[in-house]
């Protein structure tokens, strides 16, 4: 009998084990269940890691961050009312704890464009994107760590309105308000800047 190789052998392991529900997961969890952390991070683990990325840039702490959320995770679960909204909830805290390495670190340079960063956003196919993010990130260091993050989400991201209110746990008018705020500082940043100012200035339906 030909042996299999180890990456065979876990594709094999995955498919017997069938991934569990959100409901299941948190049960698990609140249970000591140490398989249930592992469901946790094989269900959310990347979407945590592209989120770090993308608001908090090439950073040498990235990994520690998304520890943190991790760790912010496991010790909330208690506050989760609705095990069934696990995703939209750990949206929200992976959200606030890059909001607060963002405040602790304020004063240092958060951001440094390089190419890999530019590779996860954009894309090599597209230059002028490119361009404009390397200058957006640039100026992303200069404002509030809660402004930063609405912006990200809604020009890195690409969300809609609606779907930053909900990742940031605002109502509409506040998530409306506080991108309109972003957009003000940023702006008055980079006002000597036609792409960023062209970009920005479109109104958000």
């Amino acid at each position: 009998m030909t042996g299999q190789s180890e990456s065979e052998t876990a594709g094999n392991v995955r498919q017997l084990r069938p991934e569990r529900s959100p409901a299941d997961i948190v049960r698990g969890l609140c249970e000591g269940d140490r398989a249930a952390g592992a469901a946790l991070y094989r269900l959310y683990g990347k979407l945590i890691n592209r989120m770090v990325w993308r608001l908090l840039g090439a950073d040498s702490e990235h990994d520690d961050v998304v520890h943190q959320v991790f760790v912010a995770i496991l010790g909330s679960l208690p506050r989760l009312r609705d095990p069934s909204a696990l995703g939209p909830w750990v949206g929200r805290l992976t959200i606030n704890t890059v909001r607060k390495a963002l405040r602790y670190r304020q004063t240092r340079r958060i951001v440094a464009p390089n190419p890999e960063l530019l590779e996860a956003t954009a894309g090599q196919d597209d230059p002028e994107r490119q361009l404009w993010l390397k200058r957006f990130f640039a100026v992303l260091d200069e404002i509030a760590p809660d402004e930063r993050i609405v912006l990200v989400l809604r020009f890195v991201e690409g969300r809609t309105l609606a779907e930053v209110a909900v990742s940031c746990g605002f109502s509409l008018a506040t998530a409306k308000r506080r991108l309109a705020g972003a957009k003000q500082s940023f702006l008055a940043l980079a006002a000597a800047d036609l792409v960023l100012a062209s970009m920005l200035e479109e109104e958000d339906e």
